[in-house]
């Protein structure tokens, strides 16, 4: 198959699950078919070129920083992904969000089969994931074009996006499927590191709707009891600089360490390695991938209860709180610390899980959907 795959973030963008996804996915599906992928321009990158067999084309106008997301580049990537010439492409799939509507565009002037992959549904929690309430009515009117088009399929991360969409965007059930998110797990049996004694980790985007001055809040709680415990804060964010004042502000220095962005993905899976829980008190996921890396690294996930996580999650490999309940977050990783037969107990289910996810078997199963929908 030739294919072709509208996505404004890509390689070696990979700050986002969804950036990442098609990454993997692409790669694996280019050892056996034709891949192109049609992309932002990104600074320090080419405007075109092959690498790991994909065809990577970085159109637009505005070059893309690698390290946080900027929407000034977008409207130049949106208007010149409709004027991209595809010929003899036999299927097309689209990242959300302004990816799915040039590329719906697209496919009905060159007659492509199209296919659309929504990984959550915000509906009125735009305004608290972008940081500014002005966003919330834009944000849903966008998603409802996006999630309402008539594409020839829809993949879905979770059974919870699914029902959000058939629920919200009157869409028949039978255009939906499920596709999952998935881990390395090759990749991450290999990287070695030993479990440090109360080191907890928390490993993504520093932006509102991540909540991790939540974290930082229980931490405080934990030291009185463990005065030793250590935080590491992987990831990068608008709220970078706020929660590094909040640290200092709360005496926390010598606790907690904000590390920033890590390019290299071996480097975040060995501190997760390291970490004997991972803290992910997010109150908006569609899939919550890092849970389920965590799993694979040993590592115990408590985070806040989403209905995204009800796929993989139960009580024997992880910790499901209530949204926002600060105290119960830190009962429960100071529960963890304190009980390693309990930790090493949930590890065992934890590996197990994570079998069922990897990037190996969900590129197999895309790749079925392709044939179905070209078929």
């Amino acid at each position: 198959m030739k294919i072709a795959i509208f996505s404004e973030l890509f390689w070696p963008y990979v700050l986002g699950g969804g950036e990442n996804r098609y990454y993997q996915i692409a790669k694996r599906l280019a050892k056996n078919h034709e891949v192109h992928i049609y992309t932002m321009k990104l600074k320090e990158t080419k405007n075109y070129e092959v690498f790991e067999n994909i065809h990577i084309h970085r159109i637009g106008l505005l070059k893309h920083p690698l390290d946080k997301r900027n929407l000034k580049p977008l409207p130049f990537y949106f208007f010149s992904s409709i004027f991209q010439e595809l010929k003899n492409f036999d299927v097309l799939d689209c990242n959300t969000y302004f990816p799915c509507i040039s590329g719906f565009l697209k496919s009905k002037i060159e007659k492509i089969p199209i296919i659309a992959t929504i990984h959550d549904v915000y509906l009125n929690m735009w305004g608290e994931s972008l940081g500014k309430k002005i966003f919330n009515p834009i944000g849903k009117f966008i998603e409802r074009i996006v999630c309402s088009l008539p594409y020839d399929k829809i993949i879905t991360v979770s059974s919870a996006t699914k029902d959000l969409i058939i629920k919200n965007f009157s869409v028949d059930e039978k255009r939906i499927e499920i596709v999952p998110n998935g881990i390395d797990i090759k990749l991450i049996d290999k990287i070695k590191a030993k479990k440090k004694e109360n080191q907890i980790c928390f490993v993504g985007r520093l932006v509102p709707h991540k909540h991790v001055e939540d974290l930082i809040c229980a931490i405080e709680i934990v030291k009185k009891d463990i005065p030793n415990i250590k935080c590491k804060i992987v990831g990068s964010g608008i709220l970078k600089e706020s929660l590094e004042k909040m640290i200092k502000r709360k005496k926390l220095e010598n606790n907690i360490e904000i590390l920033g962005y890590k390019k290299n993905y071996e480097d975040v899976i060995k501190i997760m390695k390291e970490s004997e829980i991972l803290v992910l008190p997010s109150t908006r996921e569609g899939f919550g991938i890092v849970m389920i890396e965590a799993m694979r690294c040993k590592t115990i996930p408590i985070a806040y209860k989403q209905d995204a996580y009800k796929d993989f999650c139960d009580n024997k490999n992880s910790i499901l709180v209530e949204e926002r309940n600060v105290k119960e977050l830190a009962k429960n990783i100071k529960y963890l610390l304190e009980n390693e037969r309990i930790r090493k107990e949930m590890a065992k289910n934890g590996i197990k899980t994570s079998e069922r996810f990897d990037w190996n078997k969900i590129t197999k199963d895309i790749e079925r959907i392709y044939e179905n929908v070209v078929n």
